[in-house]
Formats: structure tokens, sequence, C-alpha cells
């Protein structure tokens, strides 16, 4: 497994008074978890999307500590996916609700893409296997397989598994 993002417990100690204790690293309910290549990158990325905050108001209240048990992994590509092109690739992770480089949480939230006729790019997965077909109304469904679900998870970033 190839490391990607690194993990940090993130709170914001002087905007939390109440909460700062010394207790408060091993209750989950106390910190968030925020992701990236290195500290810097992740404080900046969770200061940035705040909508509530300033950035400048949130980086100078911010304290973090690094969480490795919590990092993210990506798999070895499938050898499945080595033969297939971009736009396949697009229709698969699609059908999931996922693009590349997402975090795998366990579950798709949907695994269907539905078009009103046969589409040729998603026959020729149903024909590799990686796709399934059906007919719903007058509509062609299409959903990844179980084999096609593998595949694709390899795309994601994980969890290390625990031992």
């Amino acid at each position: 497994m190839k490391l990607e993002l690194k993990a940090y417990k993130c709170v914001f100690p002087k905007l939390f008074i109440d909460a700062y204790n010394s207790y408060m690293w091993q209750d989950d309910k106390q910190f968030e978890l925020i992701y990236g290549l290195n500290q810097k990158e992740a404080v900046k990325k969770r200061c940035t999307n705040d909508e509530f905050e300033s950035y400048f108001h949130l980086k100078s209240n911010i304290n973090t500590r690094r969480f490795p048990e919590r990092d993210l992994y990506s798999l070895p590509k499938s050898e499945l996916l080595k033969e297939l092109n971009t736009v396949q690739i697009s229709h698969l992770t699609h059908s999931l609700g996922v693009e590349i480089g997402d975090t795998y949480t366990g579950d798709f939230y949907r695994n269907y893409s539905m078009y009103h006729g046969k589409h040729e790019v998603c026959e020729n997965l149903v024909k590799l296997g990686l796709m399934d077909n059906w007919q719903k109304m007058d509509s062609e469904v299409y959903g990844v397989s179980k084999i096609g679900i593998e595949a694709i998870k390899t795309l994601l970033l994980t969890a290390k598994p625990q031992e």
C-alpha cells in the first residue's frame, strides 16, 4: 500500500475553551479529522473550507496532532482496470457515485446509470464482466458488478486494515 494522505486530529481550543482539557485528544467528539500530504496542507485545506469563520482567524486558533492510525492509503491498481480507457473508468466511477481519489467508507450511495437506450461504453463493460444491465420501463439500467466494485475500490483511498 502506498500512503496518500496523513491524518491529523484538529481542535480549536481558543474558540471552544470550555471543551479544552487534557483528555480532549482521546474524546472523538472533541476533535475532527483532517487530511493532507503534510500538516501544513491539511490545516490550510480545513481553514479555507470553513464557511463561518475567516481563514486567518481559524489558522491562528487551530491545534493539531498527528493521528497515524487513521491515515488513508491507496491499494495497488487492479489488473482489470489497466486495460480500460478513461471513459470506461469514468462510467464505472459515475455509476457508483465516486471520483478517483475519494475516500472509501465501506459502502457506495448508489450503483446504477440509466440511459434511454443501449449505451456502447457500458455494453463493452458488461461484456468484460465489470457491469450488469437490466431494463426498467423504457430505459437501460447499468450497475457495477461485484468484480467491478472490487476493481474500483483500488482507485479510492482507504484506511489501513486493522491487524
